[in-house]
């Protein structure tokens, strides 16, 4: 019991360094969400105060996809999950969309389910927390399987879970789940290799499916590089057999994808349609490669400023480029670059940390990935490759932790001294830019080269001020808190309950408004994309990385009157207001704002914008600078495309996100016009017998009936959902007597 008790100890302290972390939740009831962004900068929430004196402060503009995304494909994912239903198809934005089979979505993660249990707001503080907890908890395991000590394990997954990366993604929900199961899949793997059993494989396909679920396809492409080349480095260094190693390994991850097909097949349906592949958004950032200034953000991550603070000014994004692993990161790095010969299965972490950050930077090499255009990594930003060098160095934090009792003060400055040298000749060098340029920037380099400094010292301080090296070894713990904790705290938002997509009245006018109908807004600091899904209020408009490219085209081409398809993007935002167009895509009502004389958006105004023409509107509601205007020439979700009778007649008697039953009465054959996204994967009956769906003005569905009455029947369900899912219960099959046979042969050598 007292051994058990202390195996716990270690745990149990990094699971309280994890809550410390999130004390404004426990403390203050507050959510790691940015919903100060939704409620401080848009309309029509920025018509209330939200018991502010001016309005509520925006902490950090930059993570919107936390709101316009990740938040809600949550909410529509338990939401359908309550009902006992795969959530297939969003109908919410952009006409319609799949959304199981967009990848970022991560149906499958079982954290989802602390949103159908605790509701969409505590389920989503859980889900944010456990991605830390769970971070923690899998490293330290794994840095304890590598044999290191409890106290450099423990600082090692401190410095995995609150590294710069971890925090910046932390509150998408996706990244952080790919932590928490990347180190465990090493871990087993590990184990493997050091006692030669089958039985620590078995966790694996499970894993994998884990870490699938996550929901981040490149980051899912990296880790999978990383492992396999774990794999054959464990393999050349043990006397494992060649043949069982190849035979055991290839059935895992047959299994592993066997399983991950219910997502991986309508993945890659969706994404041989998807706008992904042709936008060129990456190519006008250098596919985010860093330039060599980013260097200097290993030792001061806010050297080009921040973007809480308002006053960032360095390359790209600020999400995108960070590669902050604190302080001590950076000396375990280069600790372990010094002693390169003295490592023996470390050198493994040394050598891939290295080359993550070789391909994060501008260089031939690290363009190789995308002129050969390597399918989704070339899509992405290359300063996503920083969850290798994160995990990398967390390995290498902890042996440089426990080599400390190595390190007096002359092998410190032959390690150290570039370091030092680099640190004084950049802050001399932002001196003397100071004194010659009154640039803002400078300003802001120099401010944020104090603090590492600083953390600098704290440390040189703790490792050769205390004789007793378990002391320095909590100092150093401190301080990594203390550096990682301020970061964190400075760029993630925490907020009150009640600025989490709160009701304002004309929202609540929209969701009261009876029949189905979509709505659109004025171009502006009003609805940002996909908000008002948070409502379940549909609209054309919408904004996903993986949104269909012919909706996007048509959308443009149609709505927007682009002259060609070269505008198109994962932003389908409209810039104008044809009242016919919108009608013929069920849009009923258009929020706008008010205009003065000035052009100002104002309370007291008496215009609307130029382009919107008051004959075909009617003002049906108004809100301080805002009102909701009534489409006249709105058309209904369903409708004929030839003119029917006057006894003809069409309803929908049954409308949810993956089916849809229409009422008919014909007086002749026609075609019915639905008003969504037209999708493969739509499948429609009629006296239970199939009838096809075609597609009609390059977009919508139409559906061809005979004369008389009826009712048709549509179901959502793509051919690559039904493969997917035959795929994995055979896979879980088989993998299901796999373990049995091993089970059982266990206890029959007992």
């Amino acid at each position: 019991m007292k051994f058990f008790k202390k195996k716990l100890v270690f745990p149990i302290f990094l699971i309280l360094i994890g809550l410390v972390f999130y004390w404004p939740v426990f403390l203050k009831n507050k959510v790691p969400f940015p919903g100060d962004m939704v409620v401080g900068a848009y309309y029509p929430w920025l018509n209330q105060k939200w018991g502010y004196q001016t309005g509520v402060p925006v902490k950090n503009p930059l993570i919107s996809d936390v709101y316009s995304v990740d938040y809600i494909e949550k909410s529509l994912i338990a939401e359908s999950f309550k009902k006992f239903q795969l959530p297939l198809w969003n109908p919410y934005s952009y006409s319609g969309t799949p959304l199981l089979a967009n990848f970022h979505s991560g149906v499958f993660n079982p954290f989802n389910y602390l949103m159908v249990f605790l509701g969409n707001i505590n389920g989503w503080t859980a889900m944010i927390i456990c991605q830390t907890l769970g971070s923690l908890i899998s490293m330290y395991l794994f840095l304890r399987t590598l044999k290191k000590s409890s106290g450099a394990s423990l600082i090692g997954s401190v410095l995995y879970a609150f590294s710069g990366f971890s925090l910046v993604w932390l509150l998408y929900a996706t990244t952080g789940y790919v932590l928490m199961w990347l180190p465990l899949i090493f871990l087993f793997i590990e184990k493997y290799f050091q006692r030669h059993k089958i039985k620590y494989l078995l966790p694996l396909p499970l894993l994998m499916f884990l870490l699938m679920s996550a929901g981040h396809a490149q980051l899912f492409i990296y880790c999978q590089f990383l492992i396999v080349f774990y794999l054959i480095w464990k393999f050349f260094r043990s006397n494992t057999n060649f043949l069982t190693t190849i035979i055991v390994f290839v059935t895992i991850y047959i299994l592993s994808f066997g399983l991950m097909s219910i997502q991986i097949l309508p993945t890659y349906d969706l994404s041989e349609k998807s706008i992904r592949a042709s936008e060129n958004f990456i190519q006008s950032v250098n596919f985010g490669l860093l330039p060599l200034s980013k260097t200097v953000t290993l030792l001061a991550p806010d050297f080009f400023g921040n973007p809480t603070t308002y006053n960032f000014w360095g390359f790209f994004d600020y999400n995108e480029t960070i590669l902050y692993v604190g302080i001590l990161g950076l000396m375990a790095i280069i600790y372990a670059i010094y002693n390169f010969k003295r490592l023996s299965n470390e050198k493994f972490f040394l050598i891939f940390s290295l080359v993550s950050l070789l391909l994060t930077f501008d260089n031939p090499i690290s363009k190789l990935i995308y002129l050969f255009k390597i399918p989704i990594i070339s899509t992405s930003a290359a300063g996503r490759m920083t969850i290798i060098f994160t995990f990398c160095v967390s390995v290498l934090t902890a042996i440089f932790i426990d080599e400390l009792s190595t390190l007096n003060f002359k092998k410190f400055f032959h390690f150290y001294w570039g370091l030092l040298v680099y640190l004084l000749v950049t802050l001399l060098m932002v001196v003397i830019l100071k004194s010659h340029f009154n640039d803002p920037n400078i300003d802001t380099a120099f401010r944020n080269l104090a603090f590492p400094s600083l953390i600098l010292m704290l440390n040189i301080f703790a490792i050769f001020c205390f004789k007793n090296k378990n002391i320095s070894k909590i100092c150093i713990c401190l301080i990594l808190i203390f550096d990682l904790f301020r970061f964190g705290w400075k760029y993630l938002p925490f907020v009150n309950q009640n600025l989490v997509f709160p009701q304002t009245p004309l929202i609540e006018f929209l969701e009261n408004q009876s029949g189905i109908f979509r709505i659109e807004k004025e171009k502006g600091a009003l609805l940002p994309p996909n908000t008002w899904a948070a409502y379940r209020l549909s609209s054309t408009s919408g904004y996903e990385p993986m949104a269909i490219s012919q909706y996007a085209d048509y959308y443009n081409k149609t709505l927007n009157f682009a002259p060609d398809y070269a505008n198109s993007s994962r932003y389908s935002e409209l810039a104008h207001y044809n009242a016919s167009k919108l009608g013929e895509f069920n849009v009923r009502y258009l929020i706008a704002f008010k205009y003065d004389d000035h052009y100002q958006i104002s309370p007291n105004g008496k215009f609307l914008n130029p382009e919107i023409n008051p004959r075909d509107w009617q003002m049906v509601y108004e809100e301080n600078n805002l009102v909701v205007l009534e489409n006249k020439l709105f058309q209904p979700r369903v409708r004929f495309s030839d003119t029917p009778s006057p006894k003809d007649a069409l309803k929908i008697i049954n409308y949810q996100p993956n089916q849809m039953d229409i009422q008919y009465q014909s007086s002749r054959p026609n075609n019915i016009i639905l008003a969504d996204t037209w999708d493969t994967g739509w499948t429609a009956k009629l006296n239970s017998q199939n009838i096809p769906i075609s597609i009609f003005d390059q977009t919508f569905d139409s559906i061809k009936i005979p004369a008389g009455s009826g009712v048709v029947k549509l179901k959502y369900y793509p051919q690559s959902i039904f493969l997917g899912k035959i795929f994995f219960y055979i896979s879980l099959a088989i993998y299901s007597i796999i373990v049995l046979i091993i089970f059982f042969k266990k206890l029959k050598n007992k």
